[in-house]
C-alpha cells in the first residue's frame, strides 16, 4: 500500500506547491540605482515593479500611487531593507521618468541618506519631496513638511515651497541645502536631534550663488567612486588620492589650485559615471 500511494500523492503535492513556485518565479526584478551608492559601497536605492517594465511610461507622475516601489537595498545581497514612504521613482538605461530626477547625498559614515525628488517644468524647478533615511534604524521619514514649517516660522512667513540644490552632510547629524525662500536664496543648515527623530533649522544664511564649493564637489565625486569600487580597488583609490593631495598642496597659486581640484573632480565623476552606466539595466 505504501509504495502505491507515492505516485498518487506526488501530483497532489505538485498542485499544492505550484502557486508557491510560481510566486518565486514572478518575483519582481530589483533594479539598483547605482548613482545613489553609499560611500562604503554597502547600500543604494533600488526599485521594483508589479507591472511589465515595457509598460512603464516616461510621463508617469512618480508622486501618484503606482506599481513602482522604491527601496533602500543592501547591495551585496539585494535585500530590501527599507521601503520609502509614498515615494515612487524608477529609471532604466533605455528610458527614465520625464522631468523628474533624484539628488542624493550620504553622510560620510554611510549612516544617513538624504533624498530629494526634483521636478522641472516650464523653466521652473521644484523639490517635491525630501526624505531622510537612517540605515541603522531601518527608518525613512518624509521631512518635506517639517522643512517647510521651519522656513515659514523662522525665515519667510509666506513660504510656499522651494527648489533645493547641493544637499550635503556637514557632519553626521547636520546637513545643508541651498534653496530659495521668498525673494532671496539661502544656505540652510538643518540639525538632526534625538538620534534623527527631530529636525531644527540651525542657520539660514542669505546668499547669491548656488555654486558648490570645489572641495565639496571633490568629496562628493570621491565618495561615490569609492562606493562603486571593490575592496582592493578602494585601497588603490585611497593611495591614489593621497598622492594627488600631495601634488595639490604643493601648488602655490590659488587659481591654479582651483583648476587642479576642478579637473580632479571631473575625472572622478566621469569614472563613477562610467561604472554606474555599465552596471545599469
Amino acid at each position: 500500500m505504501t509504495t502505491r500511494a507515492v505516485p498518487t500523492l506526488l501530483p497532489l503535492l505538485f498542485i499544492f506547491l505550484a502557486p508557491i513556485f510560481s510566486g518565486f518565479c514572478d518575483e519582481p526584478k530589483l533594479h539598483v540605482l547605482w548613482d545613489t551608492i553609499s560611500p562604503d559601497g554597502n547600500y543604494a536605492l533600488g526599485w521594483s515593479t508589479t507591472d511589465p517594465e515595457s509598460e512603464l511610461s516616461p510621463f508617469e507622475d512618480p508622486t501618484d500611487d503606482s506599481s513602482v516601489t522604491t527601496w533602500l537595498v543592501e547591495v551585496a545581497t539585494s535585500n530590501k531593507l527599507i521601503e520609502l514612504p509614498d515615494f515612487h521613482f524608477w529609471k532604466l538605461k533605455s528610458k527614465r521618468l520625464d522631468q523628474y530626477w533624484l539628488d542624493t547625498v550620504w553622510s560620510e559614515d554611510s549612516r544617513y541618506l538624504l533624498i530629494l525628488l526634483q521636478h522641472h517644468i516650464t523653466h521652473v524647478s521644484t523639490t517635491i519631496n525630501v526624505l531622510l533615511v537612517e540605515v541603522s534604524a531601518h527608518r525613512a521619514v518624509d521631512v518635506t513638511q517639517r522643512i517647510g514649517d521651519l522656513i515659514k516660522d523662522e525665515v519667510q512667513k509666506n513660504y510656499g515651497g522651494s527648489y533645493f540644490e547641493n544637499p550635503w552632510f556637514i557632519e553626521t547629524d547636520r546637513f545643508s541645502l541651498f534653496g530659495d525662500a521668498g525673494e532671496h536664496d539661502y544656505d540652510f543648515v538643518f540639525q538632526l536631534n534625538k538620534a534623527g527623530h527631530s529636525l531644527t533649522l540651525a542657520k539660514a544664511i542669505r546668499t547669491k550663488s548656488a555654486n558648490e564649493d570645489s572641495d565639496r564637489r571633490l568629496n562628493r565625486s570621491y565618495r561615490k567612486l569609492h562606493g562603486l569600487l571593490s575592496g582592493d580597488d578602494q585601497k588603490a583609490l585611497i593611495e591614489e588620492q593621497r598622492a594627488w593631495l600631495t601634488k595639490r598642496d604643493a601648488i602655490k597659486s590659488a587659481a591654479e589650485k582651483e583648476k587642479f581640484v576642478a579637473a580632479r573632480s571631473s575625472e572622478l565623476e566621469n569614472r563613477a559615471g562610467e561604472i554606474s552606466w555599465q552596471r545599469s539595466d
